[in-house]
């Protein structure tokens, strides 16, 4: 069961709830981790969401994502060899209740890439099927190894409707081949159920040399 918030307890009160609940599937501070809803929600319950490393509140029959970060920590397959926009198998996907107004994501990933000759590499920022950001086509350096990539936004949620919502995208960071800075931003109408977030790459030609994978994927909700 969901844990409730109880504006009348003291502070010694909710430290020894958390104590005694310490060996229950709780975090220290008495809330309760889950994979799902829990069974027999109530207005106002309380859970961490392990499933995506979120906090979550039962508000008016949703439950609402209050804040969180999930960390993907491994290497993806490389991208290589091909010249179709290809998606990077690190993503994430926003549960129900996530996709709200006036809530901002931050998305930072990286990895490394080889090249041979002087290819141009193409990544953008997507939401299923729906673009956020377009990084455009940038020349790498000839016959590169292992080089290190970055990038890093982050995305404004605004004007929602009862199947929608407008994400405002603004690229902090990008590394790789040189530094790209651009101050320019991009918006995109998306759904605001069942989106997988990810970064896809294009290469402009395809060889086992030119190669590109991601290492870490990182999703913050403020």
């Amino acid at each position: 069961m969901a844990w409730r918030v109880d504006r009348g307890a003291t502070r010694d009160d909710r430290q020894r709830r958390a104590f005694q609940r310490a060996h229950a599937g709780v975090d220290p501070l008495g809330i309760p981790i889950l994979a799902e809803t829990p069974p027999n929600v109530q207005e106002g319950d309380l859970w961490y969401d392990d499933q995506f490393k979120s906090i979550r509140m039962w508000v008016a029959g949703e439950k609402l994502t209050l804040g969180g970060q999930v960390v993907l920590s491994r290497d993806s397959a490389y991208i290589q060899n091909v010249t179709a926009e290809t998606l990077f198998d690190l993503k994430w996907e926003a549960g129900t209740g996530t996709l709200v107004n006036k809530r901002c994501l931050t998305f930072e990933a990286s990895g490394n890439y080889s090249t041979t000759g002087t290819p141009t590499l193409r990544l953008k920022l997507k939401a299923n099927n729906k673009v956020l950001y377009d990084l455009t086509a940038i020349t790498l350096g000839t016959g590169v190894t292992n080089q290190p990539w970055y990038v890093h936004f982050t995305v404004i949620l605004h004007n929602s409707t009862a199947d929608s919502i407008e994400a405002l995208t603004c690229l902090d960071d990008a590394r790789y081949a040189a530094d790209y800075i651009s101050d320019i931003e991009q918006e995109q109408t998306i759904g605001i159920k069942d989106q997988v977030f990810g970064l896809s790459a294009t290469w402009s030609a395809a060889s086992a040399s030119n190669k590109i994978r991601m290492r870490r994927f990182r999703v913050m909700m403020f």
